[in-house]
Order: C-alpha cells, then sequence, then structure tokens
C-alpha cells in the first residue's frame, strides 16, 4: 500500500526524538504506536526546518504555546492582520500551529506576504493526530488541510491511532510505524445492552475503582444531548 515499509521496535517509555534523531520523516505516514511520546514536541524542537502543525483543537494550541512561547498559533480569534504579520519576517525554524479550519487563513497570508511558494517548496507540513480528519467528520471544515496537503514537498500525517485513508495518493508515502517491547496495559471490555446505565452503575459503586478514574464517553450525539 505504502511506498515503504519501516518499523521500530523500543521501550513503551520510549520518545520519538530518540526514535527521529534527525527529525520526524518526511512524505510519511506514521503511526506513532501511543500517546504522549513527543510527536509534536520533536517537530516543534526541530530547528532546522519551518513547519506547519495542525492540531484538532484550541486548547491543545495554548498548551502548546505555554511550553514553547516562540511558536505562533492560528485559530479563530487571531486575526488575518495578526497571522500575515508572522510571515512579515522571517524565523529560523519558524513553527505555525493551527486548528485545521486555520489553514486557509494561514495559506493566504504567505500568499500575500509573497512567501507561497517558499511555503510550499520548504516548508514542513505535520497534519497531527490525523485521525480526527475521520472521527471528527461532524465539523464542517475538518477536512480543509488536504486542500493542501499534496502542493507541499515536504508533508508527513501522524497518529497514535490512525486510520487507513482512501486517497490513492497516500501510497506514494512511506510508512513508519512504532511498536512496543511490552504491552503498556491493559483494558477491560463490558458487553452492555446500556452503555449510560453500565456508566450509572459504575459511578454508584466507584469505591471499586481506587484512584482516578478517566471517563471517555465517544459518543458526540449522547453528549450534545446532555449540554
Amino acid at each position: 500500500m505504502f511506498k515503504t515499509t519501516t518499523t521500530y521496535l523500543v521501550s513503551p517509555k520510549t520518545r520519538l526524538d530518540k526514535v527521529f534523531p534527525n527529525g520526524i520523516p518526511v512524505n510519511a505516514f506514521l503511526d506513532k504506536g501511543r500517546c504522549s511520546i513527543g510527536g509534536t514536541y520533536r517537530e516543534i524542537t526541530d530547528k532546522s526546518r519551518c513547519s506547519i502543525i495542525p492540531v484538532p483543537n484550541v486548547s491543545i494550541l495554548h498548551d502548546k504555546k505555554s511550553e514553547h512561547p516562540e511558536i505562533d498559533i492560528v485559530y479563530g480569534d487571531v486575526s488575518y492582520e495578526d497571522v500575515k504579520a508572522m510571515f512579515a519576517t522571517r524565523k529560523p525554524g519558524h513553527k505555525i500551529l493551527t486548528t485545521p479550519e486555520g489553514i486557509p487563513k494561514i495559506m493566504r497570508a504567505a500568499f500575500e506576504t509573497g512567501r507561497l511558494d517558499e511555503v510550499y517548496r520548504e516548508w514542513f507540513l505535520l497534519l497531527d493526530e490525523c485521525h480526527t480528519y475521520i472521527t471528527e467528520n461532524y465539523r464542517e471544515d475538518i477536512l480543509t488541510p488536504f486542500d493542501y496537503f499534496w502542493k507541499f514537498d515536504n508533508k508527513t500525517v501522524m497518529s497514535a491511532t490512525p486510520y487507513m485513508f482512501s486517497d490513492k495518493r497516500f501510497n506514494d508515502l512511506h510508512y513508519h510505524k512504532i511498536e512496543f517491547t511490552e504491552s503498556l496495559g491493559t483494558v477491560k471490555l463490558i458487553n452492555a445492552v446500556s452503555v449510560t446505565a453500565t456508566l450509572d452503575y459504575l459511578l454508584k459503586n466507584i469505591e471499586q475503582y481506587p484512584g482516578n478514574v478517566h471517563i471517555f464517553y465517544n459518543s458526540v450525539t449522547l453528549l450534545l444531548e446532555r449540554i
């Protein structure tokens, strides 16, 4: 399916800067195997190239900005003039993080400052958490980055839980898969007639689960019903 396939067998504690000491691979489909191993961090701290990094939501943008004040972030509340100002001066290793919906604003600013061809030829476009382009398809403009993705000479998609895309152009990318030398833990699956009733029961018997309890309620429809 892909141009080449490379597998890396590492400890679960290994971070991506150790797997890819020379930077995240270009023109790649990167299955990083698990969350929180420094994928976005690896690219932000790679000052050898400028990058545009779409991420799923605004909270991630603000978290990364607090950790790395030198980066620029783009989302709905950031004005076009502010985005255009990001291209006014050249910054070595310039990093712009954005929501998917912010990409057109960035590309328009690159065009109007005369730097669009430079961005397409020299910058790196990293679509982080690329599974969200499928799981969050209720967002009207979620797929906007793919209007530009294939125009970049240097591009990569990355996720810990990737989906395989149907677009045949992905066959031209290099597949990198990270596997681990030991399991990350166990998950108990419960076959429930009613997810809501089962969750209610578990919460009423919370003493069975000492420590922190994390609830992931993966249903946009049911969440909206309870707002």
